[in-house]
């Protein structure tokens, strides 16, 4: 129940799959809309720029965007990861309710929600995203231009590289590994 298509430049379109479960599309530059896949669960689109929107997938619960020309992400209900790297066009991010891992590179996120179920956050030169996340246990920050890091309550994990600016680093009571370059 997998569909992976690889430098498919003469595909425009996708047939319907209702039963596809996982969808990855790498370098398919002609493609330029996604049918309804309803029992979709996961979706990797990578350098596929023809596509604009995405119809809203119920069951979704993992959504990989990179090099995307999206500008609106739809709300999708269960998902749970999402990773968004080089997608310009993306400012903000629904409230997804589910969501407890983020991945963030490259991009112009200037608005996310707080996300109440969030435990992991990994942001490559996106410092604007870092705010107070409550069941946030793992935080990664790569060349970020930030001076100060909020407190997080339930943190076990702190990895920062690159990160110059950082003056203090609060005392974490729940910190079990920190890494930094």
């Amino acid at each position: 129940n997998e569909l992976e298509l690889e430098s498919c430049n003469n595909i425009i379109y996708l047939p319907d799959c209702p039963k596809l479960n996982k969808l990855t599309l790498r370098d398919c530059i002609n493609i330029i809309e996604l049918p309804d896949f309803p029992e979709l669960v996961e979706l990797d689109i990578n350098n596929s720029f023809k596509i604009i929107s995405l119809p809203i997938y119920e069951k979704l619960n993992k959504l990989k965007l990179w090099k995307y020309n999206i500008k609106d992400l739809p709300y999708f209900p269960y998902l749970k990861y999402l990773e968004i790297m080089e997608c310009p066009k993306i400012i903000s991010i629904p409230n997804y309710e589910e969501l407890i891992e983020l991945k963030l590179s490259n991009s112009n996120i200037i608005n996310i929600p707080k996300l109440s179920k969030l435990k992991k956050l990994q942001s490559f030169r996106n410092s604007n995203i870092i705010q107070y996340y409550e069941s946030l246990e793992i935080l990664e920050l790569y060349s970020l231009d930030i001076i100060n890091l909020p407190y997080f309550r339930n943190l076990k994990v702190l990895v920062i590289y690159g990160c110059n600016n950082i003056e203090t680093i609060p005392s974490y009571k729940t910190l079990l590994a920190l890494h930094i370059r």
